[in-house]
């Protein structure tokens, strides 16, 4: 007992003391210096991320302050020489002076004079043997932005599954090409998926059903190549796939639509194929096509197709105005008639036409003149006119007797002589056999005369 009342008696040192006393200098363990601690962690992160948010903000208020100002500067070196020989210093002026120069090339280029200086300073570029090579990459990079939007620049921005499933890439359609198999045409896509770069990237051909097409500008698009996908909306919506330029519009075969046509298709002005073949369209009215006057803003429209439907009426001579660039018009199978019951006389106005179909309807006659006057290579021009209509004298198909009397009287069926209901067959039947001579081509005759005099000549 007393051992352990002595044990418990024994006295502190004066440091134990101090630390008792001093909450302040308690170890490491205790909770007011995991407290300060935490304090120090917590003010240390928060400066640092307010620091690194005020960077964020000014860094690129601070580039672009300090790229334009060297633009400006170096921009400003250009004319500013000019202007101090002048005795003029205002800085700024030669700045704006550029801006003006710059602004009269664009308007001075996109005249026919400005564009033949353009071509002629281009082709000598192009063959400079380094420069060229600099010039044609720098030329696509800025074609690729042109608000002109030309053939060579990105046409929409696109999604495609890339490189697996799963997996999508970001780029831009630069064209459209057919891929012709043995299994039938497959419409493909060119995409470029481009690295942060924009002008390094990979060409891709994917199937033009597989494209998803955002709805997003072009510019947005390469803003978010740009920044590496910081741009990026939270939602990317698609945009309903709409006719491009070449692109065919069928709407026959698989539907059977009735009733008049009311569309204007005059906001159309990128298509290049319409058929509305093989559907009940139409009601026989007079002005069954009507619509045919909005058709002529269509500019870039090549194929027409409305056969084997119910238009009626009277074929309009607004098809004088459809595209100067349409190559085929099929009108057969329906119950239209002309004016005067004849075909307009104004369509040899479509100069590039290739093709008329227009067998199956009521017109009559048969004008010569309409042939003479398509100036394009006309595809079975003579029978597509004439087929179905009601035959005459001007448009008919003659027997082979009546050729043969062609050829060898050297007469046509639709010469002047033939009227008062005569015609060739009966005037030969007149000619035979005394005055069979009246009847042959002279130049048969001249012919046949020359030949039997060489012949004496030979015998001799």
């Amino acid at each position: 007992m007393a051992e352990e009342k002595d044990a418990t008696c024994v006295p502190l040192s004066q440091d134990d003391s101090e630390d008792l006393e001093d909450p302040i200098k308690s170890p490491p363990s205790s909770p007011n210096s995991s407290t300060r601690k935490a304090c120090c962690y917590f003010l240390q992160s928060w400066v640092s991320k307010k620091f690194m948010t005020g960077c964020v903000v000014l860094f690129p208020v601070a580039v672009t302050f300090f790229v334009t100002w060297w633009f400006i500067q170096f921009v400003d070196g250009f004319f500013s020489p000019l202007y101090e020989q002048l005795g003029i210093d205002i800085f700024g002026l030669g700045f704006v002076t550029s801006l003006v120069f710059v602004f009269l090339v664009g308007v001075f280029v996109s005249s026919w004079l400005g564009a033949t200086v353009f071509w002629i300073g281009e082709w000598i570029i192009k063959r400079m043997p380094f420069v060229r090579h600099l010039y044609s990459a720098s030329k696509q990079i800025s074609s690729a932005v042109s608000p002109d939007q030309n053939t060579t620049a990105f046409k929409e921005v696109a999604i495609i599954r890339h490189p697996r499933v799963g997996e999508y890439a970001f780029g831009f359609i630069t064209s459209s090409v057919t891929l012709q198999t043995d299994e039938g045409d497959e419409e493909l896509c060119s995409v470029f998926v481009p690295t942060n770069h924009l002008y390094i990237g990979d060409v891709l051909l994917v199937n033009a059903n597989d494209v998803i097409r955002p709805n997003m500008s072009i510019r947005e698009g390469i803003e978010i190549i740009v920044s590496g996908g910081m741009t990026m909306p939270q939602r990317i919506s698609h945009v309903a796939r709409v006719a491009r330029q070449n692109e065919r519009i069928p709407l026959n075969r698989i539907n059977n639509f009735t009733g008049k046509v009311s569309i204007d298709f005059g906001g159309l002005s990128n298509i290049w194929w319409l058929i509305l073949a093989s559907n009940s369209l139409g009601t026989g009215d007079i002005d069954d096509l009507s619509f045919f006057n909005s058709l002529s803003r269509c500019k870039n429209l090549k194929v027409l197709d409305l056969s084997d439907c119910k238009f009626g009426g009277v074929l309009p001579d607004s098809i004088a105005n459809l595209s100067t660039t349409l190559l085929s018009l099929r009108l057969g199978g329906n119950q239209l008639f002309g004016s005067s019951g004849k075909i307009p006389s104004r369509i040899d106005k479509c100069v590039t036409l290739e093709s008329l179909i227009l067998a199956g309807n009521f017109f009559e006659g048969f004008e010569t003149q309409i042939l003479t006057g398509l100036r394009g290579t006309t595809g079975y021009a003579a029978p597509e006119y004439i087929m179905g209509g009601k035959a005459s004298a001007s448009g008919d198909v003659y027997s082979y007797g009546i050729l043969l009397l062609e050829m060898f009287s050297g007469k046509r069926p639709t010469d002047s002589m033939f009227k008062d209901g005569l015609t060739l067959h009966d005037l030969a039947k007149m000619a035979l056999p005394e005055i069979i001579d009246e009847l042959v081509d002279p130049v048969l005759l001249h012919n046949n005369n020359n030949r039997e005099r060489q012949d004496e000549e030979n015998e001799e």
